[in-house]
């Protein structure tokens, strides 16, 4: 088998963007590394692919996005415009074009690799998609990557995320601070996106404890994402209890919104009967048949504009240490929270 960069770089003990950098004759590195470097390359035997080569040799200016396009995201669409709108207008500062290479689910990391190596791109962002298996593969070709609104993989890979912990923290904080005691949280799974739900759940319990609540496990509920039945089931069954919660901490409004119809088709008024809150602000707003859900809102902007400089820093600099931000979440009251009209 032919030796990769990340072969080089774990005899040399550097980064495989190092290795990169040096085999390239770029960036700003000690002539003991690069002697280093070449010495371990020279002795595994590595040579550079024509593909690769040309590519060092003539870059594209192309910075590209990976984002899944399965109509299970499809939610997410108007979220992440801004975050490309932002992300575009930064890279062009450095002279760089954002291409969109579409994947699914179901793509194979070597479907990832070809469509990457065929856009030509000096970089990748990935858009709540962290396939680490797809981001080896990619690094050992010499594209950097930077992970977007995943914090999966925060410990290996430039990041930049929302601080889901805070966000669910503050949110929870909120119905609390409203004078709500008996809150429920309601949460689905949202596919390779573990640690957002994690971190969620573990933000909401810690302002229960630290409010000195008690938070009764039947109060969480987990809705099946694609089958409206269960959640109306659900909902019923937890608002018919003897004491059922005055609010609902829901993991983001898209789900807040299906829980809002459940809420309406059982007779029950939002927020005169039970409040909600949710994180993310992915629903538009704007139009007027979207009802007003009061959110923790993410900074698209903030986090595009991040994102387009950490990847012009991968480009440019060897990876010396990993840089990881995690944007606040901000209070948007639109209505949907209120003091609780029962105890």
């Amino acid at each position: 088998m032919k030796p990769t960069l990340r072969d080089i770089a774990q005899q040399s003990g550097v980064s495989p963007t190092t290795v990169s950098l040096v085999l390239g004759n770029k960036g700003n590195i000690s002539t003991e590394t690069r002697d280093l470097v070449r010495q371990t390359a020279e002795k595994l035997g590595y040579e550079r692919t024509r593909k690769d080569a040309a590519r060092e040799d003539s870059p594209s200016k192309n910075l590209g996005l990976l984002f899944v396009i399965d109509a299970s995201f499809s939610y997410l669409f108007g979220f992440i415009r801004p975050i490309i709108e932002s992300l575009e207008k930064r890279v062009r500062e450095d002279g760089f074009d954002v291409v969109l290479i579409p994947i699914s689910q179901a793509s194979s990391d070597e479907e990832i690799l070809r469509k990457v190596l065929e856009a030509r791109v000096e970089a990748v962002a990935a858009l709540h998609y962290g396939n680490i298996n797809a981001f080896i593969r990619l690094e050992d070709h010499d594209i950097p990557i930077v992970v977007v609104m995943n914090n999966k993989h925060q410990d290996k890979y430039y990041s930049v995320c929302s601080d889901d912990f805070h966000g669910a923290y503050e949110g929870t904080k909120h119905l609390i601070d409203l004078g709500h005691r008996r809150i429920a949280y309601i949460g689905c799974d949202r596919f390779d996106l573990e640690a957002l739900t994690q971190d969620r759940y573990i933000g909401f319990m810690k302002a229960v404890n630290a409010s000195g609540l008690e938070f009764d496990p039947s109060m969480r509920v987990d809705a099946d994402n694609g089958n409206m039945d269960v959640l109306r089931r659900r909902m019923s069954e937890l608002f018919g209890r003897d004491r059922p919660p005055t609010g609902l901490f829901v993991l983001d409004d898209e789900l807040a919104l299906r829980v809002k119809v459940a809420l309406d088709e059982l007779g029950l008024s939002v927020p005169r009967d039970v409040s909600i809150i949710a994180p993310g602000d992915v629903l538009d707003y704007s139009k007027p048949y979207v009802p007003g859900i009061t959110t923790m809102r993410i900074n698209t902007d903030l986090i595009g504009t991040t994102t387009g400089e950490l990847l012009v820093n991968r480009i440019k600099h060897a990876k010396e240490k990993l840089y990881v931000l995690k944007v606040n979440q901000e209070l948007v009251d639109r209505g949907s929270c209120a003091p609780p009209s029962r105890y």
